[in-house]
């Protein structure tokens, strides 16, 4: 029986780590997230803090990045851009590459000497793995997200994301117990995507509630409205746009005249309701439009080439509120210092002469450059103890014993700082009992002072000190 007590005891003691939960954009404040830069840098410092990595060469970090294993999966958004950008630096010298010109970015957390890396942050075990956690699946969620701001309906070949890492062991760290069609269990499990199998090797993914797709449709080139653009009419008399970009014969793309070309196949989606319709006769984007041989799914337009076009997406007519619209909770600033950091957050007091307490999320972290405790919130933000911080209140987070829980938060003025500043203002506020000087200064008091103000310079000092030799 006592066990038992002790057991619940402990899980009541359990602290409430940060779980990833999609959210929607802020109406006023709009969406602050770790950028894809953001992501590998706090990927690496904690992983090498987790697997006890002190220091190490740039190419065997490089190569170790690429690696996966337990604890040690990049997210997928920081991967992509990774290897996306890797290349344009491929030219340079070693000391140029981009992993160390990332990490040169970001002294307080590496330290680069002779192409060996020094790794400044510590986290614990636990601290460490929660986060890498955290991190993978932010990385799915940021990589699929930003395709459908893309492409608008996201077109892919599911069987790539099963078959390539780091994206099949970040799926499957989701959906554990899946050992078959990993990407369809996934993405049913996603309510911030609409997902649609067409077949085997073909998906897509849109924002709900979703927009109506079409695959392997056939139809005909009509019209051209210039070198770049035209139009397919199929059905009953129905019309797509298409863009030259996406224009295939037999896997090669399409550079002559399109009006010669047969009957074509086209996959499509119907404009949102959000965007309007193209025109009166054409609501329909032909993405991809092939004859003989279909080209891959990494080939499909994505919005950016049907907006360069007048024809394309019209701009969102802008509309005047009446009257004076009151700003939410969650998009009025407040302030507030840290005066305590947990394992799981940070605990922010609104004012000295109140017992309100605000909770802010994140994962405690020590640094071996300097001293004291630090937090890593959601946002990749470090905060110290007694900073002096700027957050916002999320109105859809709860926290028992705090009276709200904070996001997107700022550090105005580090705790040094904030106390030097705080101490200049109180230098001539202390009490009598301390030897306070209430009588009126005398000239030679007042120019001392006036020389060990950090506000005026010496030349007014000095035009002063003449001022007061003539009166």
């Amino acid at each position: 029986m006592a066990e038992a007590v002790n057991v619940a005891k402990a899980s009541k003691m359990e602290p409430a780590w940060p779980a990833f939960r999609p959210t929607k954009p802020d109406p006023v404040l709009g969406k602050k997230e770790m950028s894809p830069e953001q992501s590998l840098i706090e990927f690496i410092s904690t992983s090498a803090s987790l697997h006890g990595v002190k220091k190490m060469s740039l190419r065997n970090l490089e190569w170790d990045l690429l690696k996966v294993f337990p604890y040690n999966i990049m997210p997928a958004n920081a991967a992509a851009w990774y290897m996306a950008k890797r290349k344009f630096y491929a030219d340079q010298p070693a000391d140029q590459q981009l992993l160390p010109y990332l990490l040169n970015k970001y002294p307080e957390k590496f330290h680069i000497s002779k192409q060996q890396v020094e790794f400044l942050e510590v986290y614990s075990k636990e601290t460490a793995k929660r986060k890498l956690n955290y991190l993978v699946q932010f990385g799915l969620d940021a990589y699929f997200t930003h395709k459908v701001d893309e492409f608008g309906v996201y077109f892919f070949d599911p069987t790539y994301y099963e078959v390539t890492e780091p994206f099949h062991e970040s799926i499957r760290l989701c959906v554990p117990g899946v050992r078959s069609r990993l990407v369809s269990a996934f993405f049913n499990q996603q309510k911030q995507f609409h997902f649609e199998q067409h077949s085997n090797n073909l998906a897509s993914i849109s924002k709900p509630p979703g927009l109506k797709v079409m695959t392997n449709m056939t139809g005909v080139i009509v019209s051209m409205v210039n070198n770049q653009y035209g139009f397919l009419k199929f059905g009953s008399g129905q019309k797509a746009l298409f863009c030259a970009k996406g224009l295939y014969r037999d896997g090669w793309q399409y550079t002559g005249d399109p009006l010669r070309l047969p009957a074509m196949y086209f996959d499509a989606y119907q404009v949102g309701k959000g965007s309007g319709p193209v025109d009166d006769k054409c609501d329909w984007f032909a993405v991809l439009v092939w004859c003989g041989k279909k080209p891959a799914p990494k080939h499909y337009c994505s919005k950016t080439d049907f907006n360069s076009t007048p024809i394309g997406f019209p701009k969102p007519v802008t509309q005047h509120s009446e009257g004076r619209k009151l700003r939410q909770p969650s998009s009025s600033m407040m302030i507030g210092q840290v005066v305590s950091i947990r394992k799981n957050g940070a605990v922010i007091s609104v004012r000295e002469d109140s017992k309100d307490k605000v909770f802010v999320p994140g994962w405690s972290k020590e640094n071996n450059k300097r001293d004291g405790l630090w937090l890593t919130t959601l946002t990749g933000d470090t905060v110290g103890l007694h900073d002096l911080v700027a957050y916002y209140v999320d109105t859809k987070e709860t926290m028992p014993g705090f009276s709200a829980v904070g996001k997107n938060v700022m550090v105005l003025k580090e705790y040094e700082e904030f106390a030097v500043s705080k101490n200049r203002r109180n230098r001539m506020s202390v009490a009598m009992s301390s030897g306070a000087n209430y009588n009126p200064r005398n000239s030679e008091s007042y120019l001392s002072e006036m020389s060990d103000s950090m506000d005026d310079s010496e030349s007014e000092v000095v035009s002063f000190t003449k001022t007061l030799k003539t009166v």
